[in-house]
């Protein structure tokens, strides 16, 4: 593939693997991820403040979180301003919860949903179970009962009551991989 691809990650150890497309990138992210843990030490939004720095108009940002919090929304926009592409896949902690957790994502994460929604930021939804190949095909829309994903976005209709926010925890681990595009 002649696609640069980097790697970034919020663990307990910060990951970046600038855009490269050598064969021997692969290999690198591959082991990257295979070490990943979601520990991570920086709130979510400053995280992407971070990265901006390493980021230009030729990359395309993918952030890959679970996160409730809609703080980060923000950040992601402002990258967006910057001029570079953004999208986020949302990994849908609730339903890779064991039965009796409470890990809805809740009010909070539409909060952040409908400010992606409002810049024309993607949000892809990933659950468990599903089709991982249809669910990032499809971004999601945004309506008065939830989240509904699918090519016309009524396939998967998303609808919690529940708002299970991580309150007190600033820990927002994080995938990001960034990109480029040419």
């Amino acid at each position: 593939n002649d696609v640069p691809v980097g790697f970034a990650a919020n663990a307990a150890n910060l990951w970046m693997l600038p855009p490269d497309r050598r064969p021997d990138q692969l290999g690198a992210l591959m082991e990257a991820l295979a070490g990943l843990r979601a520990d991570g030490n920086l709130p979510l939004e400053r995280f992407i403040y971070e990265l901006r720095p390493h980021l230009s108009g030729f990359n395309t940002l993918m952030v890959i979180t679970a996160s409730n919090r809609p703080e980060w929304a923000p950040a992601l926009v402002s990258v967006r301003r910057q001029g570079i592409n953004v999208a986020v896949c949302y990994v849908d902690r609730a339903s890779f919860a064991a039965p009796g957790d409470n890990a809805a994502p809740g009010t909070t994460f539409r909060v952040a949903a409908d400010y992606l929604g409002q810049h024309d930021i993607p949000l892809y939804l990933v659950r468990r179970d599903a089709d991982i190949n249809q669910a990032l095909s499809y971004p999601v829309a945004v309506g008065g009962t939830g989240l509904v994903a699918g090519p016309n976005a009524g396939a998967v209709a998303y609808n919690t009551d529940a708002d299970a926010d991580d309150a007190g925890s600033a820990n927002e681990p994080a995938a990001v991989s960034g990109l480029n595009r040419r």
